[in-house]
């Protein structure tokens, strides 16, 4: 009889215990902000999920569920400390005076047994016209041994009940959330820091006084068709240039741009179009690197022959030296190096950083005699661009 007793109570404790849960939801304010822009971008930002987070989940016996919806109010604060004004919306078609949209995708995991969580997170910015802007992604892992209080509460009240009391359940469900939302707010914190500093979404970059100067300066060269398949270049240290070689988004560039195969590189044209495109080949001894762009261009320039060029023919670079971008320079070509095992074309023509990845153009044939790349310092007229032979065989070799 006892031992049937035992029995029943067991029973009804095993079936009391899996019908117990939690369900729980991240807050809305839990997150600080560790940082501010000096000053913030005119910018009003969407931001939205890309699609609806799914729940952590946690516990075997017992089932604890978290929503991430209002993790996304993380975010919002991190991208309020730079932008001029931020909303959360679950449709583009919601912020019709919307300059930027930042589209977020989220995921965090807490593994019982492990005692560990992991997260990761990726913002896209896009523009109101559709074009890509930026990308950042955030990943994060961390302890999750629950403290001894609540370990301590779950044991007493098995041992004493023989299932997990409403008191216990609590007590783990406020660390469960606790946990996501150390997870959430870390992954935030860091993706804040890299929007911060990220040039294409910079007070300078919505500046509208800026912009219409760069408008009108591009619309009175004279070199407009050139200019027209030339690009600038946007990496996490800095700007540099690059040009289309064909019309399907090839973009050929200096190594040292943009540093490694598979980097994600921001790509902006003249006619003021972004995207992202890819390191898809690199080569760092010749300093040549190609980058694919999902775009159907209608400007692109031809490579010439090393042998089709003589001295003091009249060449033009075009670049963003110092940020000044589809800056021209004029010269002429001042002779045919090899350095570091790689054909160079030496020319006067003005070289500065920014420059690198660029165009130098014949004025007579309109074709590519090399690609702006460095300037011996402490000299003048002393600049080199790796020559068109050489950007032919990397593209062969790579395309």
């Amino acid at each position: 009889m006892k031992l049937l007793k035992h029995f029943v109570i067991f029973t009804v404790s095993s079936l009391i215990l899996a019908g117990c849960a939690y369900n729980g939801l991240v807050s809305n304010d839990f997150h600080k902000v560790y940082g501010n822009s000096e000053r913030k971008a005119l910018a009003k930002v969407g931001l939205l999920y890309t699609k609806t987070p799914k729940s952590v989940k946690y516990g075997q016996t017992v089932d604890y569920t978290v929503k991430l919806d209002n993790s996304i109010y993380a975010f919002k604060n991190e991208l309020a400390s730079h932008f001029n004004e931020v909303e959360v919306i679950k449709d583009p078609s919601e912020c019709k005076d919307c300059n930027v949209f930042a589209a977020l995708t989220l995921g965090v995991k807490i593994f019982q047994l492990k005692n560990l969580y992991t997260g990761g997170a990726e913002l896209d910015f896009i523009s109101s016209d559709g074009n890509a802007i930026a990308s950042f992604t955030s990943e994060t892992e961390g302890d999750a041994t629950p403290p001894a209080d609540v370990t301590a509460s779950g044991i007493l009240s098995q041992a004493s009940l023989g299932l997990l009391s409403a008191v216990a359940i609590q007590k783990y469900g406020t660390f469960i959330t606790d946990v996501t939302q150390q997870a959430v707010s870390e992954m935030a914190s860091e993706i804040g820091r890299k929007v911060r500093k990220e040039r294409m979404l910079s007070y300078d970059a919505f500046d509208p006084s800026q912009q219409l100067q760069t408008e009108t300066m591009q619309a009175n060269s004279e070199y407009a068709k050139y200019e027209d398949a030339v690009v600038v270049l946007s990496t996490q240290s800095g700007l540099g240039s690059g040009f289309f070689i064909d019309n399907n988004g090839l973009i050929l560039t200096n190594a040292h741009v943009v540093h490694h195969v598979g980097n994600k590189i921001i790509v902006t044209m003249k006619n003021g179009n972004q995207m992202i495109g890819t390191v898809t080949a690199l080569n760092d001894i010749k300093d040549i690197a190609l980058v694919k762009a999902d775009i159907k261009n209608s400007s692109y320039l031809k490579l010439g022959e090393d042998k089709s060029f003589v001295k003091g023919e009249s060449v033009l670079a075009i670049g963003a030296p110092k940020s000044l971008v589809w800056s021209e320079t004029k010269g002429i070509i001042s002779g045919s190096r090899s350095i570091d095992q790689t054909r160079m074309i030496q020319t006067d023509t003005a070289i500065n950083p920014g420059n690198s990845g660029g165009p130098l153009i014949s004025l007579r044939t309109g074709k590519v005699v090399g690609m702006n790349t460095f300037k011996l310092r402490n000299t003048e007229g002393l600049n080199f661009a790796v020559s068109a032979d050489e950007l032919s065989k990397f593209v062969e070799n790579h395309k």
